[in-house]
């Protein structure tokens, strides 16, 4: 009884420990959910919204604690997010077109996928259009800065090979007035 009762404590020390490790992954996955730059909803099958971070009442324009509250339905929060996603769960595509929610807010483009493969439950993601045209932009101004090195680089090359042919040609003692202005004229 004694060994009996020594594997029970350790079995309930170490489910103890367990615990707490769950726990404190629990609180560190909802931290960076709740910090996500990209907007997320948990949608259930009857179409309310279940969980949603700070990024995602921000892009949607409403009440965090009222929005992630499981009383309020994306159908009355937000119409058409709530077409698109029902399109999705009927085997449509995603469409591909941003989404202005508001006058005043930015663009979204949402994409959604199943929490689990038996469950009800959709995770949406919005992702903020501005910050993906910012980072295309910035992608295209380093790409139009390499462009532009590469062919002052492409340019420079033969130019410098020609002023050395002409230092060359200036040398020479042959020369007539008419080429030394030439000559000048390169050089210039």
């Amino acid at each position: 009884s004694y060994q009996i009762g020594s594997r029970a404590r350790r079995n309930q020390q170490l489910a103890e420990r367990r615990g707490a490790e769950v726990a404190n992954l629990f609180e560190i996955n909802e931290l960076i959910i709740r910090r996500m730059r990209t907007g997320v909803l948990v949608i259930d099958g009857a179409g309310r919204i279940t969980v949603a971070n700070e990024a995602a009442t921000a892009l949607l324009g409403e009440d965090g604690n009222h929005l992630a509250s499981g009383e309020v339905r994306l159908a009355q929060a937000v119409p058409e997010l709530a077409r698109r996603l029902q399109r999705w769960r009927n085997g449509f595509n995603e469409e591909e077109q941003p989404l202005q929610l508001a006058a005043d807010l930015p663009e979204v483009l949402p994409r959604f996928a199943r929490l689990l493969a038996d469950s009800d439950l959709t995770l949406v993601f919005l992702d903020d259009t501005t910050v993906a045209s910012r980072r295309a932009e910035s992608l295209t101004l380093s790409t139009l800065g390499r462009f532009s090195a590469s062919l002052a680089h492409e340019i420079r090359n033969p130019l410098a090979a020609i002023s050395y042919a002409a230092q060359l040609l200036e040398e020479s003692e042959d020369l007539h007035d008419a080429d030394r202005r030439l000559l000048q004229i390169i050089h210039q």
